[in-house]
């Protein structure tokens, strides 16, 4: 397959081919979703599934991809169109527009299994809590990974969280279980530079979920001390208060939540790796029509997020720790015996804690 001449300038880290065999669902056109479905045609996915059940409004567009020209119209339809008009080739068969709430159908879990059986992604990008939750279960049972962005009601701080698949990793109730459960997302009010703030690292860890960059993948994986994948990222605006866990100034945290015990969404099973299943697509939607034909390339697996980096994120960097630990080796050395031991247990401690 040829990559569009469009593509042309798009880093070879990234295999444009991949993404453009790939489909990725997007619940949700609101300022977050339209641009990230505008980043991830930029660099080359080919399919998308775009589901939005609200018309756009004249106070929307100071943070969607369409402008006033777009009033009126559905967000779904109205951001196809923006992305046909921005590229090549993307129109037709390759945008699928569905302008349904889909927390207003029944069975609804049933209706967005369906809705999304053709998608190797699926973001859910709604503000909705019902609607993410509906998302999260029909993910599991299409065993297709899930990506949850979302900015707090302050814009001070964003967060983007992965489902890998049952047994694969916690899933987005297990993590939003620490809500109550009639608490309600409260509507943000932000700058457009804080929804870009998260729609670049989502559009980053879409590419690496689609398997078309390794680069981008780095940020999914374990580290010496944790191999699980990090589903858990968490991005701070610079100038917004070090609090929580960016008490230490950080602006981007990776953190691997565990599974819920009695999740009502996977059961709370522990994290496995399992292949990605299409028949399980097959028998979640009951579909008379053959599967979509897969990409020649290997799928990625959750496997594939679970290898070591050299990430150590421990207060001990590896100069400070190998300083101090050969400091601790000449000490044993030129100690008496029983300063010896306690240079050797401190060489030791260090080591651990830094990772070195």
């Amino acid at each position: 397959m040829n990559v569009p001449r469009q593509f042309a300038r798009v880093p070879d880290t990234v295999d444009v081919q991949r993404l453009q065999e790939s489909t990725v669902g997007i619940v949700g056109l609101g300022s977050v979703g339209s641009q990230l479905a505008l980043q991830l045609a930029q660099v080359g996915v080919g399919n998308f599934v775009l589901v939005e059940g609200k018309a756009l409004k004249l106070e929307h567009t100071s943070r969607h991809l369409c402008g006033a020209g777009y009033v009126g119209r559905n967000k779904a339809e109205a951001t196809a169109e923006a992305l046909s008009q921005a590229i090549v080739g993307l129109h037709g068969k390759r945008l699928k527009v569905f302008p349904h709430n889909i927390t207003r159908t029944k069975p609804a879990t049933r209706f967005v299994v369906d809705l999304l059986a053709d998608c190797d992604l699926i973001v859910a990008s709604t503000d909705s809590r019902d609607a993410q939750r509906r998302i999260n279960r029909s993910a599991l049972r299409l065993e297709v990974p899930a990506i949850f962005p979302g900015i707090d009601a302050d814009a001070d701080r964003a967060e983007v969280f992965i489902s890998l698949g049952s047994r694969a990793s916690a899933c987005f109730e297990c993590w939003d279980g620490f809500r109550a459960p009639d608490a309600a997302l409260r509507a943000v009010g932000a700058l457009n530079t804080d929804v870009l703030a998260i729609v670049h690292p989502t559009a980053r860890l879409c590419i690496g979920l689609l398997g078309a960059s390794t680069e981008a993948a780095e940020a999914l994986r374990g580290t010496r001390r944790d191999p699980r994948p990090r589903t858990l990222h968490m991005i701070r605006r610079f100038d917004a208060p070090r609090e929580g866990v960016f008490s230490g100034g950080q602006t981007y945290v990776r953190l691997t939540p565990d599974p819920r015990p009695g999740c009502p969404a996977c059961g709370g099973q522990a994290p496995g790796a399992p292949e990605r299943r299409t028949m399980a697509r097959a028998q979640a939607t009951n579909s008379r029509a053959p599967i979509r034909p897969q990409s020649s390339l290997p799928a990625p697996r959750a496997s594939d997020f679970s290898l070591p980096s050299i990430e150590i994120p421990h207060p001990l960097n590896i100069p400070v720790a190998g300083i101090a630990v050969v400091v601790c080796v000449v000490l044993i050395f030129v100690s008496p015996p029983f300063l010896a031991l306690f240079w050797l247990v401190l060489a030791a401690a260090i080591s651990y804690l830094s990772g070195f």
